[in-house]
């Protein structure tokens, strides 16, 4: 299964894989809260002192979450084989697979963003400072409350959790959520999780900033530079 040369998958092919996965996670309860990098890297050097470095991964979380090697009887072979051909996790020896993204748990959803380490031209992040930015958008639509029928943006969005956290916080159904980036890596993830978190109404776009925006106001506009 995994010795197969697959061509390199299409935008759609491999949005709707991560959808996939990350809805079969969901349905499983899956929780991940991703540490800082030099953390990951500290957790991942302790945990293979009492274990060996070839060891799978025992659960969806060491395999999603931490980024470890996993079994193919990990996953349904269906699921499994529609990850490799999107290449969503490749094949490495010993009949073991390494997932190429990583799945955190906010506010009862689940985001698909870089795996670690987070070293990619294109990487997404999503680390402590998103759980710190989603709860600062909670804590102010508690006080300013986001009314029926908003439109919310989300700028420089990466895998949207401001922007969909925002919607989750809003007092009634928005109008319209658009999560826009100029990194398509990221446009890819905000259209997965939107899927996975089955909310409607929402636009993701490649946009230099406000470039290719949609013209119209906006109740709130959020953005977590990243820097």
């Amino acid at each position: 299964m995994g010795n197969t040369p697959r061509s390199r998958p299409d935008a759609a092919d491999r949005a709707a894989a991560l959808v996939e996965l990350g809805t079969y996670l969901k349905a499983r309860h899956y929780t991940f809260v991703t540490v800082t990098p030099l953390t990951h890297q500290r957790v991942l050097r302790n945990r293979s002192r009492p274990r060996s470095p070839d060891a799978p991964a025992p659960d969806l979380r060491d395999a999603f979450g931490w980024n470890l090697p996993f079994a193919h009887d990990l996953l349904p072979l269906p699921l499994l084989d529609t990850l490799l051909s999107a290449q969503v996790v490749s094949a490495q020896g010993n009949n073991t697979y390494v997932s190429r993204v990583r799945f955190s748990s906010l506010g009862g959803d689940v985001y698909v963003h870089s795996r670690y380490p987070t070293d990619q031209e294109d990487a997404v992040f999503f680390g402590p400072d998103t759980y710190r930015f989603a709860g600062l958008i909670r804590e102010e639509l508690a006080v300013r409350t986001l009314v029926k029928g908003s439109r919310v943006l989300d700028i420089g969005c990466g895998g949207g959790p401001g922007g969909m956290t925002a919607v989750r916080a809003a007092a009634g159904p928005v109008q319209e959520l658009v999560l826009a980036d100029i990194n398509p890596q990221a446009v890819l993830f905000s259209q997965a999780n939107v899927r996975i978190a089955q909310m409607d109404r929402c636009m993701c776009v490649g946009s230099d900033l406000f470039s290719q925006v949609p013209e119209g106001p906006f109740n709130l506009i959020v953005s977590n530079p990243p820097y």
